[in-house]
């Protein structure tokens, strides 16, 4: 409570988020920046980590998914950064994600990412994304079709050649075999 000097005799609450734990102030003290004040009537308190003092001073609040947070100010990760909660800082979108919205989502199958990239890619044929972080091109009789719904390449079958690693494999012509 404040004792207000003039006219009113009878104490005046505090405004929630301030302090007035001295007797007989005729104001209330501003909560300090890294603190938060609960109770005018009780001296300020910590926020235990990662906990931040909120805007109106009056509690603890975590920092939600997809922001930066320093102290009281929360500002959304840039394009191409993800933060989870809890939190305060942002980083760069990891291999293998996609992180347009502030959060970290795993690529779909077929589908890759490099570092910092906000969206994932589809892989391109004649390429494995099992990692999903870069594309690995098939190697030589091995095959990934753009018809193929697989994220690896696969063997070409005996009794079929596979020309081309971005291509379904084909019959042997007559009186061939596969080796």
């Amino acid at each position: 409570y404040k004792c207000p000097t003039e006219g009113l005799g009878a104490p005046v609450a505090c405004d929630p988020g301030t302090t007035a734990t001295t007797v007989g102030k005729s104001d209330c003290d501003a909560c300090p920046a890294d603190k938060y004040c609960p109770d005018p009537a009780l001296a300020p308190k910590s926020c235990n980590a990662p906990m931040l003092v909120s805007h109106d001073k009056t509690r603890c609040v975590t920092c939600p998914t997809g922001y930066k947070c320093d102290g009281d100010n929360f500002t959304p990760c840039p394009t191409g950064q993800y933060s989870p909660q809890d939190v305060t800082t942002c980083s760069l979108c990891p291999a293998g994600k996609s992180c347009d919205t502030g959060t970290a989502t795993d690529c779909p199958k077929n589908h890759y990412s490099k570092e910092g990239e906000i969206t994932c890619t589809e892989c391109p044929v004649g390429y494995s994304c099992s990692n999903t972080a870069n594309p690995v091109a098939c190697s030589a009789g091995s095959y990934r079709s753009e018809s193929d719904d697989m994220a690896s390449c696969k063997d070409c079958p005996k009794g079929k050649q596979c020309p081309s690693t971005m291509t379904p494999p084909m019959n042997c012509p007559p009186g061939t075999v596969t080796v």
